[in-house]
């Protein structure tokens, strides 16, 4: 597990150097936080084309040669923003200049009935509040699964099927929740979906949690086709892709382990992977891969955490979190931080998959389940979704420096709530 964060870093540090084409002239300036101008952020990634310079101390860039044909640069800090303030630079103005970033706060969570709709929950503040969106005749009464926070306007989020329409449930918002349309149509199965990913918010795909299809679109939810009606699996609980191409999803398998389809082509063709034993009951509940082809999948009922380094052609469990934990969720942030999440107050994290730290909350009962976990790509800003031991209420608490403190966020009622996403967090 160690070699896998290493090798990220060294990756993500190569391909960041990549030195732009040569031109004429110089350009240097400073990178600021949007709210707070006073304070450069670090490590800046200065984009140009294909190609990306760090900046070489704390929010200062420069170029020493300009590229031919620049028209513009963006500047880009996972975590830090969403909305980038983007400075178009004319060549009659290469000399010295200033950008500003935006810190992401939006995210949405998802959940059961109440009032007789399903609950979508809002934060515009990085998880500290959270309002209720949507009414009867945006909603449907049913039981919201999960979701993907695209930017601040567009959000999916997929739940049980609409029994009184005779419809699945596939919403989407391109205004921030203030409306809401069911995207699904009538060609889909009138099944139980419990994930959704997209990378460009318009190639969707949607994993069902019952009758092992996954379904996807290439044109927002206007139209959807079949990607997988699996044979080796017995049902679905994750779908992730790093790139809208390689694609995992997880879940278990026929024989009551835990089961992943992995497709190598945007979901043409899959290949069927078994995890650990076929009668334990096992079944895989998140999966997260990254660019690096490193996979990393948790499971419950004791089964751990499983690792691959080659796209899943080998598998080996966790030392630290093998056997005896039961696993619901997994994320990693700024790609040298982990968190883990599960059953009895597991909430760990770790920046080597080796030694963990757990940092669950410590006015919530042990007993507690952790169900996800969602933060900002800067690693210091999330929140966790928290469900009793009952499995009927559900808590939020949000960080703003990396788990060390966490607080209870405001929400409006005790809602049974299943999943949470920020903007810019990890689908």
């Amino acid at each position: 597990m160690k070699r896998i964060f290493v090798t990220i870093l060294i990756c993500i540090a190569i391909i960041s150097c990549t030195k732009p084409t040569a031109g004429s002239g110089t350009l240097q300036g400073w990178v600021y936080l949007k709210e707070n101008e006073n304070f450069p952020i670090s490590e800046v990634s200065v984009i140009y084309g294909d190609s990306a310079i760090l900046t070489n101390k704390e929010g200062y860039f420069k170029y020493d040669s300009i590229p031919e044909g620049l028209q513009g640069i963006t500047f880009k800090k996972d975590g830090y923003h969403t909305n980038l303030v983007q400075m178009n630079i004319t060549r009659e103005s290469l000399n010295e200049c200033s950008v500003e970033l935006e810190i992401a706060k939006c995210g949405w969570a998802v959940g059961n009935l109440d009032s007789y709709y399903g609950t979508i929950l809002r934060t515009t503040d990085q998880g500290k509040t959270w309002l209720r969106q949507g009414a009867p005749s945006l909603i449907p009464e049913v039981n919201m699964l999960n979701l993907c926070a695209l930017n601040d306007n567009e959000c999916f989020v997929v739940g049980e099927p609409d029994t009184i329409h005779r419809k699945s449930t596939i919403l989407y918002t391109s205004n921030g929740g203030e409306e809401w349309q069911n995207i699904a149509t009538s060609t889909i199965p009138l099944v139980s979906y419990g994930s959704v990913i997209t990378k460009d918010g318009k190639n969707i795909f949607c994993a069902s949690s019952d009758s092992c299809h996954i379904i996807y679109s290439t044109d927002k939810g206007k139209s959807w086709k079949s990607s997988l009606k699996s044979e080796n699996m017995k049902f679905y609980s994750a779908i992730t892709t790093y790139d809208g191409v390689n694609i995992w999803a997880c879940g278990m398998d026929k024989n009551g382990g835990a089961g992943i389809e992995y497709s190598p082509d945007g979901g043409t063709t899959w290949e069927f992977t078994h995890l650990g034993n076929t009668t334990s009951l096992q079944y895989a509940t998140d999966i997260y891969a990254d660019m690096h082809g490193y996979i990393f999948v948790t499971v419950d009922s004791g089964g751990g955490l499983w690792t691959s380094d080659d796209k899943g052609e080998t598998w080996s469990v966790s030392e630290a979190l093998s056997e005896g934990n039961s696993l619901y969720t997994i994320s990693l942030f700024d790609s040298s931080k982990m968190w883990i999440g599960g059953i009895e107050g597991t909430l760990h994290s770790t920046t080597d998959g080796k030694n963990f730290t757990n940092t669950f909350p410590g006015e919530e009962p042990t007993s507690s389940i952790v169900r996800t976990v969602s933060f900002l790509r800067d690693g210091l800003n999330g929140a966790i979704l928290v469900t009793n031991a009952s499995g009927l209420e559900s808590s939020i608490y949000y960080t703003t420096n990396s788990g060390v403190e966490w607080n209870k966020s405001s929400i409006p009622y005790n809602f049974l709530m299943n999943s949470i996403d920020f903007v810019g967090g990890n689908n």
